[in-house]
């Protein structure tokens, strides 16, 4: 008798219409992408993380720069107590730290911006990973109810979703 029941099931199994095959390989297919977008975002956040704690550091040591800037500044606003060597190695400091200061501002910049970029890439990637949801909703319900409009907006929504995805990634 089990082996009967079995024989049932398979023939249960095999007995789906070749679309209802197609719609359900369609579904694991489109539930996998909503995984490896997941994926993707999750890297995409720790990618922030990271950034952003790097654009805090060279902020952090640009101000160094400026604190120091600003002593050796000091030091040379009393410059009539200063030997002229002093002076010129004072002046030499200064300079090479406002070099300094410009080249650490402008990495903390782009660190922002890379940061800034990053954030828009995760609202994109959660628009791909809802439009991949949204056309297995649709493919799902055209299972049920047989209207050629739910499989024609579940396809847009996941060609939406993948050439996004595209778009993103050249």
């Amino acid at each position: 008798m089990p082996h009967h029941k079995s024989h049932h099931a398979h023939s249960h199994a095999s007995a789906l219409e070749p679309s209802h095959r197609r719609k359900a390989i369609a579904i694991a297919v489109l539930g996998a992408l909503v995984v490896l977008s997941g994926v993707w975002a999750d890297h995409t956040n720790r990618g922030i993380l990271l950034t952003r704690d790097e654009a805090s550091n060279s902020w952090s040591y640009f101000h160094q720069k400026s604190i120091k800037e600003r002593i050796y500044e000091s030091e040379l606003s009393f410059s009539a107590d200063l030997s002229a060597e002093r002076i010129a190695d004072l002046e030499e400091t200064v300079a090479r730290y406002k070099t300094e200061k410009s080249e650490i501002r402008d990495d903390a910049e782009a660190k922002e911006t890379e940061v800034k970029n990053m954030l828009l890439q995760i609202q994109l990637i959660e628009t791909i990973s809802i439009l991949f949801e949204l056309a297995i909703i649709l493919i799902s319900v055209s299972l049920i109810v047989p209207f050629l409009w739910l499989e024609i907006f579940s396809l847009l929504a996941a060609l939406s979703g993948a050439s996004l995805a595209g778009w993103i990634l050249i």
